[in-house]
């Protein structure tokens, strides 16, 4: 199978979201899986974390956006938002 992309950015993006999950995740793992498709492979990464609010599912592809997620005894100290503008 061929990959299309640049390797250095796909190793990136790869390590971000193993790195993320295992850091919010109680239990520190994520789980991967490898499933073929037709000509193709699917990637799935699956941790035990709390999740994205649905709020802000649409927006995790947009650069330089921060998600929040607070449990009632949690206060933010100062939260920075980036953006391409």
């Amino acid at each position: 199978m061929i990959v299309v992309g640049d390797e250095n950015l796909l190793k990136v993006a790869v390590s971000n979201i193993i790195d993320n999950g295992c850091k919010y995740s109680p239990d520190h793992t994520v789980e991967i899986k490898l499933m073929p498709i037709e000509k193709s492979i699917e990637i799935v990464f699956e941790d035990r974390g709390i999740g994205i609010p649905e709020t802000d599912v649409g927006k995790i592809f947009e650069p330089f956006i921060v998600v929040v997620i607070l449990s009632p005894f949690q206060v933010p100290e100062s939260v920075f938002h980036l953006s391409a503008r």
